[in-house]
């Protein structure tokens, strides 16, 4: 593994584990076995390795975008679990973005780009979603719709710490999509409302 590789393999542990704030440009050296000063030579500082990994979440996550000519529940509801898994790898974005966004350069742009994208994503699927005549809706009802859910998938790992321990399901990502599936729920028509609420049970 090429040494810039290894920085940020590195860099992305320490940042899920502890959290930006508490990461340094020393610690993260140490990690990967380099000094300080080779570091240096790949990456200027700690916020450059933020950036870069933040490109490469914007990377794994364009081919989820992609918007298939057919889609069915099932096909959303695995899209969501795709999408938590990947959230889950770059958990660091979640629990500090407001010190992200202020403390760094270009990550305001970068969010803004990522939210946009999922939030637009999730329009078409709506839109597809009532052209094949599972969902009921306006086109306000779809829009609303992909703003909340956008909301949960970008703030729920922020959310679930907020809450008293035993409120929130052992498995946080399956508790968000159990909110996401709700609020799709009075859409639906009556044999796939069945359907997502007995994946709802199983959330």
């Amino acid at each position: 593994m090429k040494t810039s590789e290894r920085i940020l393999v590195e860099a992305l542990n320490q940042l899920n584990e502890l959290g930006p704030a508490k990461v340094t440009t020393n610690g993260i050296a140490d990690g990967a076995d380099i000094s300080v000063g080779n570091l240096y030579y790949h990456y200027k500082n700690k916020d450059e390795m933020i950036v870069q990994l933040l490109k490469r979440f914007q990377q794994r996550l364009d081919p989820l975008l992609t918007m298939p000519e057919q889609i069915t529940l099932d096909d959303w509801v695995s899209w969501w679990l795709r999408w938590f898994a990947l959230a889950e790898s770059y958990r660091f974005i979640f629990l500090n973005q407001n010190y992200l966004v202020e403390h760094i350069e270009h990550v305001r742009f970068l969010m803004q780009q990522v939210t946009a994208s999922v939030e637009e994503h999730q329009k078409g699927v709506f839109s597809r979603l009532k052209m094949q005549g599972v969902m009921v809706a306006t086109r306000g009802d779809t829009e609303r719709l992909a703003r909340q859910v956008t909301f949960i998938a970008f703030f729920w790992q922020d959310f679930s710490r907020l809450l008293p321990a035993g409120r929130l399901k052992s498995n946080a990502e399956q508790a968000a999509l159990t909110q996401i599936l709700g609020l799709i729920l009075p859409y639906l028509r009556a044999s796939d409302q069945l359907q997502v609420e007995q994946l709802m049970k199983l959330a």
